[in-house]
């Protein structure tokens, strides 16, 4: 019955006028909108904690008095926020693709690095079974990460990435 097209044009066939059409269009903004917000926010406060921590960079951990609002992390990610809108789309899911497999490498990495360097550490879970056998399981996510890496033709970005964890 329907074919490509959008809500509005949807709701426009149903007959009830263009009201709809703008109706969709306006919530569909104000969606958006509440999306951006909410990452904008859960981003820069997490960077002010990091901050705080010093684990960034001191100057993102400062905010407004009044709201406690982190107004240099907010501008840090609504700059880095336009500077990507500049790329085309499918860059910027090829970037964020390798950057999301370099995250969950460096995850198993750090699993097996804590396992090994503090076995006896209090952790409020453990997982069960001995490091070989986690290895094995953890050896599918980092072939697929890798092989991900490697076709999307960033391997190089991915080895920088890599060699500075490593100096870290």
């Amino acid at each position: 019955m329907y074919g490509d097209g959008s809500f509005p044009q949807i709701a426009d066939s149903f007959g009830w006028g263009t009201w709809v059409s703008w109706v969709m269009i306006v919530g569909a903004l104000f969606a958006n909108f509440g999306v951006y917000e909410v990452y904008l926010h859960t981003s820069s406060t997490a960077l002010q904690s990091l901050a705080f921590s010093g684990d960034a960079p001191r100057i993102l951990s400062l905010s407004l008095p009044r709201f406690n609002t982190p107004w240099v992390a907010l501008l840090f990610f609504s700059i880095t926020t336009i500077i990507w809108c500049l790329f085309d789309f499918y860059v910027v899911i090829e970037v964020e693709t390798v950057l999301y497999c370099v995250h969950i490498i460096v995850m198993i990495s750090t699993f097996f690095k804590l396992r090994w360097s503090y076995p006896e550490m209090v952790r409020p879970f453990k997982c069960p079974g001995p490091t070989w056998l986690l290895g094995i399981i953890c050896l599918f996510p980092v072939t697929i990460c890798s092989v991900n890496i490697f076709l999307t033709g960033y391997f190089e970005l991915f080895l920088a990435i890599m060699i500075v964890i490593c100096i870290v």
